[in-house]
């Protein structure tokens, strides 16, 4: 008995260096398997090989086992090109700023950071504004001294300003900060851009926050076909998913939230870029800042877009509060964005529109069926698109999927799918349960599905066959044969 007790206190087991790696324990038997790790006594490992193991996926030396990991736990601060159009002026810009001052920019703090966003906004409203009559180039130093004014805009730059004595002394202190020539594009979020690639992502994984490419956003967009209604985005960030709203949507039927400060201070400054507002009152009470989860939203809307946070680490009293809540936090383990489907249907009119970019994960794995019994009872999957791996180095494939708020059963009729390489629509009903939401196969495929599962004396590989599924050899070639020995297995190979 204290021999056990000694072990678990100094060494970790498979589960635990699975959670503390950000990989499945499957992944890490399997790492195990083919000698990519090793464990102390064949079962468990020792701290001070863990932090070893951390320090080397963290210093890039290992790119085969970062790969596997979940993207929530990325750390590092870098430049996130593919978070705006390929073709903006600003990216190469905002890159050279990022490596010319990586340095310092690893230390600001986070009002120094607002500092360097309230002097791009500046620059970004005189170029909305063809304001030529301004003739210098320390433009926060200038509006901190009164010298430039944009009447009911000033409280939206002034958001961003802690305290304009800190500020001036900043600038003073880091002039060359404070001289980049930013250029105004329409519907980009260059000052998004310059917020994410400047806050390190390791203070952002708790919340499960990371942000998405803009060309997934505008498909999610496309996919709503808006016409007359409010529109919501519960997690707006700085408001990527709004900036991208078609031209004839009013400023007054468009709602954000986010539990980020920062990220809606900045969604303020681009709504008023984006619709030209002169009276910023609409800014204040359209987007809030607070936790959508638990906050009291009773507003409802017609459409609901945006990306929900993957991952978020919640507390113990957060857990304990969220169980209380939702259906779907009952589980052992409570998934950010399957709670947040759930609180979104519950602010989304009858027959309201409920579009979101999710890992495909939601679709197939057990931790989610809560929220499949969810999606099944109130409502109708309209489009289901499989995007792929959409963020920049990290493996885990995504949907964008849209629900409309039907309240009764799921129906499949008129289902529209997008793969990489088809596009097709679900004509007739199907049989579709909690255990899996499969939809990859258009109506002669299913047909034919049907009739292989419904044969009298049909036996499964369920209980006649052992599975391994996820397994990486490594080396195919070395692993794997095509003629049966002595040494070796019959397997079958395939996706």
């Amino acid at each position: 008995m204290t021999k056990k007790k000694t072990i678990k206190e100094n060494h970790l087991s498979k589960k635990k260096l699975a959670e503390i790696l950000s990989v499945s324990e499957a992944t890490v038997k399997n790492w195990i398997k083919l000698k990519k790790i090793t464990p102390d006594d064949g079962s468990y490992f020792t701290k001070d090989y863990t932090e070893k193991l951390l320090k080397k996926i963290k210093s890039d030396k290992s790119n085969e086992l970062k790969s596997r990991r979940n993207k929530k736990f990325i750390s590092g601060s870098g430049f996130y090109k593919n978070y705006i159009c390929q073709n903006s002026k600003n990216l190469k810009i905002i890159e050279k700023f990022l490596n010319n001052f990586s340095e310092k920019i690893r230390t600001l703090t986070l009002y120094e950071i607002q500092y360097i966003i309230a002097d791009c906004a500046i620059r970004l409203l005189l170029k909305k504004q063809k304001n030529n009559n301004i003739i210098c180039d320390k433009f926060l130093e200038n509006y901190l001294k009164n010298n430039i004014d944009f009447g009911n805009f000033n409280k939206l730059i002034d958001d961003l300003i802690d305290n304009k004595t800190n500020a001036q002394n900043f600038i003073k202190k880091n002039p060359e900060i404070f001289s980049v020539q930013y250029f105004y594009e329409k519907n980009e979020d260059i000052l998004g851009l310059l917020y994410i690639s400047m806050r390190n992502l390791g203070n952002r994984k708790a919340s499960g926050a990371y942000y998405t490419p803009t060309k997934a956003v505008k498909k999610t967009i496309l996919s709503c076909k808006f016409s007359d209604g409010t529109i919501f985005d519960p997690c707006c960030g700085s408001g990527n998913f709004l900036l991208q709203l078609p031209e004839n949507i009013d400023i007054q039927q468009i709602y954000g939230n986010d539990i980020d400060e920062t990220a809606i201070k900045i969604a303020r400054i681009n709504m008023a870029l984006k619709f030209e507002i002169r009276d910023t009152d609409i800014l204040y009470k359209n987007f809030t800042n607070d936790n959508f989860l638990t906050g009291n939203f009773t507003k409802k809307y017609d459409y609901i877009i945006g990306n929900p946070p993957w991952g978020a680490a919640f507390s113990d009293e957060e857990k304990e509060d969220l169980r209380k809540i939702y259906k779907s936090a009952k589980g052992k383990n409570i998934e950010s964005y399957d709670v947040f489907i759930e609180k979104t249907l519950r602010v989304l009119n009858k027959g309201g529109t409920l579009s979101f970019v999710l890992p495909e994960a939601i679709l197939s794995i057990k931790n989610h069926k809560k929220i499949r019994e969810i999606i099944l009872k109130n409502t109708s999957i309209k489009y289901l698109e499989y995007l792929g791996n959409i963020f920049d180095k990290v493996q885990c494939p995504s949907i964008i999927l849209l629900l409309k708020n039907t309240q009764k059963p799921l129906s499949c009729t008129g289902m529209k799918i997008k793969t990489k390489d088809r596009n097709f629509t679900i004509k007739t009903d199907r049989n579709v349960t909690a255990e899996t939401f499969s939809f990859l196969t258009d109506d002669r495929e299913y047909s034919v599905f049907e009739k292989i599962m419904n044969p009298k004396n049909k036996v499964y590989l369920k209980n006649n066959a052992d599975f391994g599924l996820g397994i990486v050899t490594g080396d195919n070639k070395k692993y794997l044969s095509d003629k049966k020995n002595k040494t070796n297995e019959a397997v079958l190979k395939g996706k």
